[in-house]
């Protein structure tokens, strides 16, 4: 690159955080979308938006090590980047709009480093929410409270098309998160008091997901490899419908190493009764 397409290059990241107060968060921010821009060696604005080919699977957790500054082997225990995206951190909070909040930074965030993605659209992503059992109350209303971060947006005049969007500062907090994430902290014992938004807490209810995966272990379903889907499957047929996140964090915190083991098959984790 010539320097003066590198001046314009530097003068287009300046640009896009000009608005940033927060002088961290403005530095992040910068760093990223002016490396994105070295990359693409396009010096025009427009190339902030381009959409790119998914990097293989492998690149693509090196990628978001690079980025977090932690080991790829400690993003694989929490993120599965096969043909999709597929969050297994716990996201568990007191509040809806938390919980919402904190999954569309993970999950956006992981769409733009990895897939070249600045939005999604609004109703493949109420379908991703509902996979990841995230509740959808009030979602469009949270979203607009936390518009710094993430930008519900609308199409043209008359068009039904809306899609979720992430912004260079909401970038910069889900690499951010994903470090803490990655390095073990509790999703409840990240602060969220940047959201800025009024949190309501909701009552707490008891779980009795551990129970019933106790009994899994006892009545011999662990003696062949199974995967935290097949669990979520099985314990479905029993009446219970808890989120994927809460099997996957009794699994790992609770079972591994002491009653499980687990061992990955064909690149997916498969856990296996301890012998």
């Amino acid at each position: 690159m010539n320097p003066e397409k590198l001046k314009r290059v530097i003068a287009i990241a300046r640009e896009a955080v000009a608005n940033i107060e927060d002088e961290d968060i403005k530095l992040k921010s910068y760093e990223v979308i002016l490396n994105n821009l070295l990359k693409q060696d396009a010096p025009q604005k427009q190339a902030l938006w381009v959409k790119t080919e998914k990097t293989s699977e492998k690149n693509s957790y090196e990628l978001l090590a690079s980025k977090t500054g932690v080991d790829r082997n400690l993003l694989e225990d929490y993120i599965d980047l096969g043909d999709e995206i597929r969050i297994l951190y716990n996201i568990k909070r007191d509040s809806t709009i938390e919980e919402q909040s904190l999954f569309f930074l993970i999950y956006l965030t992981i769409k733009k480093i990895c897939y070249g993605d600045l939005e999604v659209n609004s109703s493949k992503m109420r379908e991703i929410l509902a996979e990841h059992q995230i509740s959808l109350s009030n979602l469009s209303t949270h979203i607009k409270k936390v518009n710094r971060f993430i930008i519900h947006k609308s199409g043209k005049r008359g068009s039904i098309k809306t899609s979720y969007r992430i912004t260079n500062e909401g970038i910069a907090k889900g690499l951010s998160i994903l470090k803490e994430m990655a390095e073990g902290k509790d999703s409840s014992e990240i602060n969220l008091k940047f959201l800025g938004a009024k949190i309501t807490k909701r009552r707490k209810y008891s779980s009795k997901i551990g129970l019933e995966i106790e009994k899994l272990v006892q009545n011999g379903f662990f003696n062949e490899h199974k995967k935290s889907k097949e669990v979520v499957e099985e314990i479905k047929k029993r009446g219970f419908f808890n989120r994927r996140q809460d099997t996957d964090a009794y699994l790992r915190k609770v079972l591994l190493g002491k009653k499980l083991i687990r061992e990955k098959i064909n690149k997916k984790w498969h856990y296996v009764l301890k012998k």
